[in-house]
């Protein structure tokens, strides 16, 4: 009789340090997650943060651009003027309007080139977003700690 109650009591103990670990080691692989999850979330934050950046710069960027194009052919149009050539008519007009037919293409790769960078962090911000519900998903849930709960007292109660 006392050997069976020590043999009860070990198991006893053995099945309640199993419980405890199970608590435990579901606890912490929850904290995990949910930090590994709040950590991408943050750097979904910064790429969509990014992302708009990126379209803002494009625009100073084009802006900046049409500035200098417009400095360079006023100054293209002082120069010809000073040198007693028609500005407004023959090859000079034919080099503006060349100059702004490059300057338009060049507009455009630069709006394109910022649409593209922003387009790069939309993505990135989706997948930190989707990483952080898989990080949340692979978090056990209660039940499974119920679960393995249930299995390490099982020994003990059958």
């Amino acid at each position: 009789m006392a050997d069976e109650w020590k043999q009860n009591a070990a198991m006893g103990v053995s099945t309640f340090a199993n419980m405890y670990s199970t608590i435990s080691r579901d606890s912490s692989q929850r904290a995990h997650a949910a930090m590994s999850a709040a950590v991408l979330e943050n750097n979904a934050v910064a790429a969509e943060y990014e992302m708009h950046q990126a379209i803002d710069l494009g625009v100073y960027n084009i802006n900046r651009f049409k500035e200098q194009v417009g400095q360079l052919q006023g100054s293209a149009r002082v120069a010809s003027a000073s040198g007693n050539v028609v500005v407004n008519q023959g090859s000079s007009l034919d080099i503006l309007m060349d100059n702004a037919g490059q300057a338009a293409r060049q507009e455009e790769m630069i709006r394109w080139d910022a649409n593209m960078k922003a387009y790069q962090k939309s993505i990135e911000a989706y997948n930190y977003r989707y990483e952080a519900a898989m990080a949340r998903a692979s978090a056990p849930s209660f039940l499974d700690t119920a679960v393995g709960l249930a299995g390490a007292g099982a020994g003990f109660f059958i």
